[in-house]
Order: C-alpha cells, then structure tokens, then sequence
C-alpha cells in the first residue's frame, strides 16, 4: 500500500476511475494511462483491489505477470497502443481471489516542438505564403508527414504593406498541440518605374513642365515623391541639356532617371505692317520696307534690316503688284507676308484752248482745244455750249478724261460777230444731245477702269 500511495503522488494522474466489483473484492484504476517510453513498473502498481465493506485481510497478494497467458514483457512503451493484463488477487484470510482485466494504453502527451520561426517577408499583392518554408518543427513520435500545421492569418491583407500577427498550431496525431506567434511583414520591394512617353523637346519661353513627356507609376504608392534637378538647363537658350528625375515610394524604394532636354526655337519671327496693302501714285518713289513698322522674335535679335524683300513692282506702270517680304531668325526659323500693293494714277490731265471769234454758229468747236496727261493719252469732248443765233459772248463746257477714269472739266469763250439764221431750238436739241454722250462716255470709261483693277 506504501508503495502504491507513492506512485500516485509522483506519477501524473493518467488513471480511468473505474471500479469493478469481483466477489469480495472491489477492483480500482483498472484503466491506466503509461506516458510514451516511461518506466512501465510504477504504472503497474495502480491498479488494487480492496475488499468489499465488512471484510478485512492485510495479506491479500497479487499476480500481475502470466496471469492468462498475458505478460508484462510483451507491453512496450515506446508504442503508442493499448495493451490488455490481467492481474489477479489473493486474500488468503478468506481463501478467495479475483481476475480483471487491466487496459494499459501508451498515450503521447507531449505537443509537437517548434524548432526555428523564422520572420515572414513577402512582397505586396503575392497571392498566398507558404508558412512552411519560414517554419522548423518536430514531435517526440509522430512524423512530419503525421503533424496538422493549422494557420491562423486572417487578419494578413497581402495588397497592403505592413506588419501582421499570425498564429501557427501545429497538432500531433494525439492531438497535443502547440501555439507560437510569428509576424508576417508585407513589403514593397519595386522601384517606381520612370517611362518616357515622347521626345523632351521645349521651345524657348514655353511652359517648362518636364513630366509632360513621362509617365511614372508603381505598383503600390499612389501618391509618390517626385524630384527634378533641372538646375543645368537654361530654358531661354538654345541647346541640349541635362536632368534627373528622382521618385521615392512610400517604402523608401528609389528610381534615379537621367536624361536630357533639348531647347529648341520653333517659332518663327514676326513682322508687323502699318497696313495690309498700299496704294502708289504713278510715277512717284515707293519704298516697301517703308511700310514694316517693326519685327520681333521670341529668341534672335533682329531688326527690319534683316527683312528680305522681292517684287517686281513698276512704280511707272499703273496695275497690282504682289511684295513678298521674307524674315528668318538664327534658328532658321522663317516667315513670310504677301502684302499687295496697287499702283494708281490719281493725276488729272490738263487742258488749254483758244479764243473762238467766228461769224457763223457752224463751226467746229473741238478745234483749238488741246490735252496734256501723265499717261499720255486723254479725250476731249465737248459737253455743252449756250451759242446762240445772235452776236455775243458764248462759252463751251468740255470733259477731258484719261484712261484711268481722272477727269477736268474746261469752259471756252467763243465769240460770234454777226448775226446767223440758225434757230436758238435747233442749238439748244444739239447741247442736250452732246451732254448725253459725254455723260455715257465717262461711264464707260470708268468702268473699264474698274474692270482692269478687278482683273488684277
């Protein structure tokens, strides 16, 4: 009994509390639990029996080897299995005994051991973590292959970087289990990329925003950290330039782009006009550049000297004459203006006439008026007079008219010295009718004059 009370005190508890009554005697802890590779013999003193309630023998003995052809031997605790032995009592006061049946079972009950966790790093927006490449484990028994590895991530989001608690449990085929916290940490480990989607070309004076010609992403940061060094370009110069492109992301990953920015002058030089055509009197000086009020350019230095001026204008030739003034900056940047140009004739013919003394109003009254112009032709017509049958001082109008349409009109004295038998009615039918066909004469050659500036 001694020795049985000290196998309870020091050995875990890993008795069935069953009791089985055998005749005179009650049989205790007929089930009992032997840890993995313990030492079977204390474990076999806790199954006793004890004598029913008014029976008293204290030199009751047991068989607990052969007992039914069942041995001790054949029991191996380095198995997990349960085994059966009998055991039997003797009470030699009352000459009885008792056979049971006692279940051994051979439990593991050490949890499997975590041997090495590694930290967990993987980068933002990977699909799944294979757990077990950052984990070492084993168990006193079972295999690898036997060992659940129960992982408990849900609050891990992979599409954001940061640190995350995880929980492994890694579970033997007993079902003694481990916990240990590992941390999952989500990086981002891309540079952002820097693509240059057409040609840094800038004219001179134009906005300087370089990003217009790239296009930055990453695949995490939105918002990303842009530094241009454009300290060597000099926007206001022609050349080719260098300059850097520096975009940091939120995890600190860098890209360095580097290249150039050419400055160039595309935009071609101005001249500016007093008026967008001209008229020239015939015969007179005209200088074209007189009308070029300045030039300018966004870049070169110029000035109306540097203009280029063609044209076949003939200041002695009335007509529609086309100037093309040309103006090219350093750049070689060239513009071109067409400004007409109209020569015309504004300058009336003059006209001069003797005093007509005659006898008779048959005369002819053309006769002694002369015309000078410019172009060298005018017409004389006559277009009235008040002569009349009697003696006395009469005037004749006339028309003289160049071709151009400039007119003058010219007033003659005739006097008549005798009286003539021609009726004042038969005169006066004449005047109307020669005013009427000067009239129809100035028409026609205004409009012919009309018609040759239209046809230029």
């Amino acid at each position: 009994m001694i020795k049985l009370f000290i196998a309870l005190i020091f050995l875990p508890i890993f008795t069935m509390n069953d009791n089985i009554k055998s005749g005179i005697f009650i049989w205790n802890n007929t089930t009992i639990e032997v840890p993995l590779n313990a030492d079977l013999t204390p474990y076999l003193d806790i199954p006793y029996a004890s004598l029913a309630e008014g029976y008293e023998d204290n030199s009751i003995w047991y068989e607990k080897n052969g007992v039914n052809y069942t041995f001790v031997s054949t029991i191996n605790t380095s198995i997990v299995k349960s085994y059966k032995l009998y055991f039997r009592v003797h009470s030699p006061k009352y000459k009885k005994s008792s056979t049971v049946e006692i279940t051994i079972k051979i439990v593991d009950n050490v949890p499997p051991k975590i041997i090495k966790m590694n930290p967990v790093e993987v980068p933002v927006g990977i699909k799944s973590i294979d757990y077990k490449k950052s984990i070492s484990y084993e168990d006193n028994y079972d295999s690898l292959a036997d060992l659940t590895l129960i992982v408990m991530d849900e609050h891990v989001n992979l599409n954001r970087v940061g640190n995350y608690p995880v929980w492994i449990k890694l579970v033997d085929l007993s079902l003694n289990e481990t916990i240990s916290e590992i941390t999952v940490e989500v990086k981002d480990y891309l540079n952002p990329t820097v693509t240059e989607i057409k040609n840094p070309v800038l004219n001179i004076g134009e906005d300087h925003n370089l990003m217009t010609f790239y296009s930055i992403q990453d695949n995490y940061t939105v918002s990303l950290e842009i530094n241009i060094d454009d300290s060597l370009v000099d926007y206001t110069s022609v050349g080719k330039y260098p300059f850097s492109i520096q975009v940091v992301d939120s995890s600190g990953n860098s890209t360095l782009y580097e290249s150039f920015v050419e400055i160039m002058d595309n935009e071609a030089p101005l001249i500016f006009f007093s008026s967008g055509s001209q008229s020239i009197v015939l015969d007179t000086f005209f200088d074209p550049k007189s009308i070029i009020l300045k030039v300018s350019d966004n870049h070169s230095k110029l000035t109306k000297e540097d203009v280029i001026i063609e044209t076949d204008l003939d200041t002695k030739k009335v007509g529609y004459y086309d100037v093309v003034y040309t103006l090219m900056d350093h750049s070689n940047n060239k513009s071109e203006y067409i400004i007409e140009l109209s020569v015309v004739d504004k300058e009336k013919p003059s006209v001069s006439s003797d005093k007509l003394v005659s006898s008779t109003v048959d005369i002819d009254l053309l006769k002694g008026v002369t015309c000078i112009d410019n172009t060298g032709f005018c017409e004389i017509r006559l277009v009235e007079h008040n002569i009349e049958d009697e003696e006395g001082i009469y005037q004749a109008l006339y028309l003289v008219v160049d071709k151009y349409g400039n007119h003058t009109y010219h007033t003659r004295t005739i006097e008549i010295q005798k009286g003539i038998t021609t009726s004042t009615n038969s005169h006066s039918y004449g005047a109307v009718i020669i005013l009427g066909l000067s009239v129809l004469g100035i028409l026609y050659f205004g409009l012919s004059y009309y018609m040759k500036r239209k046809q230029h």
